[in-house]
């Protein structure tokens, strides 16, 4: 077991092969760092899934470049070389392990799942954080039937990832208030309209309060948030797939100036809208 705090490393602990069974678990651990902390060029031996715990990170491989927001997980498959694409401006945590998914738990077969020359990125995977937090409590704990016990923990964190690879998170478990559908794809069919909760409300036929109410209930965020949200995951799909100037691209999709589509573009994203075309 190694602990750390060189080179921009607040706190962090990393094992190495903490079980006999090396390739099956090759790695485990979790960093605390702040933005001076840097990631250079290198590649793992097993599938390496980092799964981002607070703030952001950006990753590379070739040209393709991951972003990682809080509940991100991105897998990394064996002997692809990569590294961070730029600094975080923010202190962040990543907690990450490296495996074989196909000796650790076969039946998930998460390796028919994803490719093995590049990304794949996993944003809707916060459910695996007190999963991996427990995988490194086993291992970091001397204990009886502590390989055991790892085993386990990584097993059920394989079979959440396949979950979550399979299943969208807007899937739910019990029908969605007929309301919220109806907004949701309202907004989303035309982000750019100037949308305002009481004219949402009376399109819906129900009071600004109540629309309100069971909108947050259902998605966990404001109505007025989820407008911004589509609004700026549409720019930057757009920014990546075209050569259409970021001013026209803001105004285009309802924002009031550049100024306000670059402070929001940056606070969603953790970085600007500028630089994501370099």
């Amino acid at each position: 077991m190694e602990f750390y705090k060189d080179g921009g490393v607040i706190t962090g602990f990393r094992m190495e092969n903490p079980i006999a069974e090396k390739r099956l678990l090759s790695h485990i651990g979790e960093s605390y760092s702040t933005p001076q902390h840097w990631v250079s060029l290198h590649h793992h031996q097993t599938w390496e899934f980092s799964l981002q715990v607070e703030g952001a990170t950006s990753w590379k491989q070739g040209r393709q470049v991951c972003w990682l927001t809080p509940g991100a997980l991105l897998i990394c498959p064996p002997g692809l070389r990569h590294a961070m694409a730029e600094p975080s401006k923010e202190n962040f945590r990543i907690a990450y392990f490296g495996c074989s998914p196909r000796l650790a738990c076969p039946a998930a077969g998460i390796e028919r799942k994803v490719d093995r020359g590049r990304f794949t990125l996993l944003p809707h995977a916060r459910n695996l954080i007190p999963l991996v937090r427990r995988a490194n409590e086993e291992a970091f704990t001397k204990q009886p039937h502590r390989s055991l016990a790892i085993r386990l923990a990584l097993q059920q964190i394989l079979i959440e990832i396949t979950r979550i690879a399979e299943a969208p998170p807007s899937v739910l478990l019990r029908p969605e208030h007929t309301a919220v559908m109806q907004i949701k794809t309202l907004i989303s069919r035309a982000p750019e309209q100037p949308w305002r909760l009481r004219n949402l409300a009376r399109i819906a036929g129900y009071s600004p309060n109540y629309l309100a109410t069971v909108f947050r209930q259902a998605t966990g965020q404001t109505v007025h948030a989820f407008i911004n949200q589509t609004r700026l995951e549409l720019a930057r799909s757009i920014l990546l797939t075209s050569d259409e100037p970021i001013t026209s691209v803001a105004f285009r999709l309802g924002f009031s100036s550049s100024q306000h589509f670059a402070r929001a573009f940056r606070d969603y994203f953790g970085r600007t809208a500028r630089t994501l075309r370099r």
